[in-house]
């Protein structure tokens, strides 16, 4: 896939512009796995298209590069029955760019339906890390602590819930202060190093964000800290199984965003007003996404995130699990760059949404494609 120098690589120790990958390197494939990158070429300036998804990701593309896409034809199938998902990467033949963009609608009478979608890539497969806190018990600070110490509001009703998760962490949890059915409760007096010092090491105190470490650990441990995020600010409708973080931290909102994407979750990001008695007091950000995973831990919610399921068990295919294409524009005459892997469908993962891309080329004896 020839794709524009800038385009952000997720790699095991973070984002990497494809301009500066190196054979060698290492990325992920559509299925999760670390791939290792062969062979990499600048090519001559030539017209790049913008793609945009249905959920406003986009990737800038050269216009002869081929997509493995499930047509609109390939998803009836599937939901019929007649056509198993599968191995969608090897199973498909890829349309370049500028064919697509000839294509874009499956129109029946009055109906009009994206004609291309890309399936969405799965979990990082990463080994577990050493890490200072426990990720659960991170989350649960980051959504629901105080900024400046390791203090964590809660509801009466939760807190023995999360007194528990902080117990098996080997944290000591006490009630610091009451105020009707809102506790404010102190993980102050854990084992050495206090908990307060951890937080502090890893740079969060007065500054809440996701740490990079914690991005590229396990995959257990990424959903543990989705987990803590989700339990403490939170939340999934009664009516609609779509899942919300909101938070005014900019920072904060863009790691839980990344980190939800490295779980393969269709996950958008929007800004809006945060109020007080309808006076704006501050931007808000909100992260959202239909889980296909249990992203609570704490039982009133993950009970009705399990209820969604029950009463969609039956579909196969749903939209949540792939981005269908929208557009495809004219951006601008430019280089580009590709890159070839070694991964089994030759897939690698492009972009912020982490978008499976299929990779251009032959790796020749000197390392160029």
């Amino acid at each position: 896939m020839a794709l524009a120098d800038g385009t952000p690589i997720p790699t095991p120790g973070g984002w990497i512009p494809l301009c500066e990958i190196a054979p060698g390197q290492t990325v992920f494939d559509q299925a999760g796995r670390p791939c290792t990158v062969g062979a990499v070429c600048q090519r001559e300036p030539e017209p790049v298209l913008s793609i945009t998804f249905d959920d406003k990701s986009c990737l800038i593309a050269g216009a002869q590069q081929p997509w493995v896409t499930l047509s609109h034809g390939q998803r009836y199938r599937i939901h019929t029955g007649g056509l198993p998902l599968g191995n969608w990467a090897g199973n498909l033949a890829p349309p370049a760019t500028g064919e697509i963009r000839g294509s874009l609608e499956h129109k029946r009478k009055t109906l009009v339906e994206a004609m291309h979608s890309v399936p969405l890539a799965k979990s990082l497969m990463l080994p577990d890390r050493e890490l200072p806190i426990d990720p659960y018990l991170l989350g649960l600070w980051l959504g629901d602590g105080t900024s400046r110490d390791p203090t964590i509001t809660c509801h009466r009703d939760d807190e023995p819930f999360y007194r528990g998760k902080a117990e098996s962490a080997g944290e000591a949890w006490r009630i610091r202060s009451e105020r009707g059915d809102v506790l404010s409760c102190s993980m102050a007096h854990g084992p050495h190093p206090l908990f307060f010092t951890r937080l502090r090491q890893l740079g969060v105190l007065g500054n809440k964000h996701v740490p990079p470490v914690y991005l590229r650990a396990g995959i257990d441990q990424r959903l543990e800290l989705l987990r803590g995020l989700m339990d403490s600010d939170g939340c999934v409708g009664h009516r609609s199984a779509q899942a919300e973080y909101t938070s005014i931290s900019e920072h904060l909102s863009q790691g839980v965003l990344e980190l939800a994407l490295t779980l393969g979750q269709k996950t958008t990001r929007s800004r809006g007003d945060a109020k007080l008695h309808g006076i704006k007091t501050s931007d808000k950000w909100r992260v959202t996404f239909t889980p296909t995973i249990g992203v609570f831990s704490l039982p009133r919610k993950a009970d009705v995130l399990r209820g969604h399921w029950e009463r969609r068990g039956h579909v196969k295919l749903p939209r949540v699990v792939q981005r269908y294409i929208r557009s495809v524009e004219p951006a601008f005459v430019g280089s580009t760059f590709c890159i070839n892997v070694d991964s089994p469908q030759r897939m690698f993962l492009a972009g912020e949404p982490m978008i499976p891309v299929r990779s251009s080329g032959v790796i020749g004896r000197s390392g160029h494609l």
